[in-house]
């Protein structure tokens, strides 16, 4: 640390330690030592799971631990700023010692404040630095901001495409100004969007202009991305400005400085690839099985081909080192994407032709052919990751590039064993809002005979694919080849979920919902699964806010029970 401060300091840069001691605190609690401090210890159910992820603000330990742990690293910074995190602190008041101060009289955004004004008192006091936090658990606790000191300044991340206003980060997106309340308190703020969306660097800074932040910073998270660097070259460069005029060209600028090349036709091309969206590379056979390719799928599957052409072809063109190795990169991602979308097209057959032998075998032996594709993209990201980080040990590259090949391999055995996708179900589901968190556990019963659970899970449709949201396709793969009899959906957690219909495939036959067998919670026209359209039953309840501070209705389990009959026509 000591080596990128001074590597810094010779560049007029500052380096400002984030260290959270409240949610995110998962790479402290993974070891035995430190478990003890956490809120779920004892294998608690917390909001959303049992992961160990927020520490325990009520026990004494906890703040020793940090403050010797903050008091030996805040000697290598010289900054004036110290960051304590303080996002997506989901598990407050759920350890004994937490429930008793409840039971007593505090809620949990005093827990929240106490400990965040205890934070306050050693950073600036014993640190000597001033703090900084991010800001999104104000949504839930708004109450608590009056009783800050306004020294803290409030880190505002946003990552979003279009930041025309903000809103909340989960649970349907309820309009907030924050920037405003914090104008209107006082509170000094910086704006900080994602390196990965140049629109949500774009329109979250017009939008927040109006409110005189203090600055921005660019987020980054996970392993590097060098594709990004047209981004971080945009942002800065934008942001230097005097006054900020139109981030297009601005944009265009900053990657013919970058990559150090002026053909309109190779600039179009960064300029295009920056503002689509990343698609997603499946980790799990599951996350291929949504159905049919949406129209977004295919016009990108398009796009990707024509971008990986025209970009390969000017490669050898760019001379700067930081280019190339964006190029690179670039390059790889959209080797990835167009695996996904060849997996993505064979699945497109099988929907289209479930019964069908040949197309099965067709099927396999392109699975072959693509798992030679993702071999060469492995060997490719496994010399990207020498040259960024030579000598590092893991390659952080390697993960991914393994799930990958695994899927295909798992697509290829099953089009081999039931010579074709084989016996499963397909549930249409409809979201109005991805930034939930609403459990779904779905149930099969062949006959007479007990249930078979087949998913448990917080079912998601594609961030990318915003022509299909807020509908989305999952398939679920089963075992028995047998005409299911039964099908029961369980529901439970924050935001609710809404049923469109569900099919199961057995051979050649099609089975559909004949009638509700039981039902009971929160279902609002349970009957719409019955038919094949578009409306939708709704299971559990819709306030998320509600859910967030109820635990009690987040817990409640909402079920429809459905007997399934052969089709008129399969």
């Amino acid at each position: 640390m000591e080596q990128i401060v001074g590597w810094a300091a010779r560049r007029k840069l500052d380096v400002i330690p984030v260290i959270s001691n409240f949610g995110h605190t998962e790479h402290f609690l993974k070891y035995p030592p430190l478990d003890r401090l956490a809120e779920l210890r004892g294998g608690r159910q917390g909001r959303f799971s049992k992961t160990l992820q927020t520490v325990c603000p009520s026990l004494p330990a906890t703040r020793r631990f940090f403050e010797a742990y903050w008091s030996e690293i805040a000697p290598l910074f010289p900054s004036p700023y110290f960051h304590v995190g303080y996002d997506e602190v989901w598990d407050i008041g759920y350890c004994p010692a937490c429930r008793r101060r409840i039971r007593q009289g505090e809620s949990p955004s005093d827990l929240f404040a106490k400990y965040l004004l205890q934070t306050h008192t050693f950073v600036t006091g014993r640190l000597g630095k001033r703090l900084l936090m991010w800001d999104d658990m104000f949504e839930w606790y708004p109450e608590v901001l009056p009783r800050l000191p306004r020294d803290i300044l409030m880190c505002a991340w946003h990552y979003r495409g279009l930041m025309d206003q903000l809103a909340t980060h989960f649970g349907y997106c309820r309009c907030l100004d924050t920037l405003a309340e914090y104008r209107r308190l006082g509170f000094d703020f910086l704006i900080c969007p994602w390196e990965g969306r140049p629109r949500n660097i774009a329109t979250l800074t017009r939008y927040a202009e109006r409110w005189r932040p203090m600055g921005a910073w660019l987020t980054r998270w996970g392993v590097n991305r060098p594709a990004f660097f047209p981004n971080l070259a945009f942002a800065g460069r934008w942001w230097s400005q005097p006054r900020r005029t139109d981030p297009d060209p601005a944009y265009r600028r900053a990657c013919e400085a970058l990559f150090q090349v002026r053909d309109p036709r190779f600039l179009n091309a960064l300029d295009t690839l920056g503002h689509l969206e990343c698609m997603p590379a499946p980790g799990r056979l599951q996350d291929l099985l949504r159905g049919p390719m949406t129209p977004y799928e295919y016009e990108r599957s398009r796009q990707t081909a024509c971008l990986r052409e025209l970009l390969g072809t000017q490669a050898g063109r760019v001379r700067s080192p930081r280019g190339r190795l964006a190029l690179e990169d670039m390059l790889a991602g959209l080797a990835r994407e167009s695996i996904a979308f060849a997996l993505r097209r064979v699945l497109d057959e099988l929907y289209a032709h479930p019964a069908s032998p040949g197309k099965a075998a067709e099927a396999a032996r392109e699975c072959t052919r693509i798992l030679r594709e993702a071999a060469r993209y492995k060997a490719m990201r496994r010399l990207q990751w020498q040259r960024i980080r030579p000598g590092f040990r893991p390659d952080l590259y390697a993960p991914p590039c393994d799930a990958l090949a695994g899927v295909i391999r798992d697509l290829r055995a099953r089009l081999v064993r039931y010579r074709g996708l084989g016996p499963h179900l397909t549930v249409r589901y409809f979201m109005p809002d991805y930034f939930i968190a609403q459990w779904v556990r779905l149930s099969i019963r062949y006959g007479t005979g007990g249930w078979a659970r087949i998913y448990e899970g917080v079912p998601k449709g594609n961030l990318s694919d915003l022509s299909q949201m807020p509908y989305f396709t999952l398939t679920h793969l089963l075992e028995k080849d047998r005409p299911p009899r039964c099908v029961r959906f369980e529901s439970w957690g924050y935001g609710g979920i809404g049923l469109v219909f569900v099919e199961g495939r057995s051979g050649a036959r099609r089975f559909v919902p004949e009638r509700i067998v039981r039902r009971s919670g929160i279902l609002r026209d349970p009957a719409h699964i019955l038919v094949d359209d578009t409306r939708w039953a709704f299971l559990g309840e819709m306030d998320a806010a509600k859910s967030f501070h109820q635990a009690a209705s987040a817990r409640r389990r909402h079920v429809l029970e459905l007997q399934l009959a052969p089709a008129a026509f399969s």
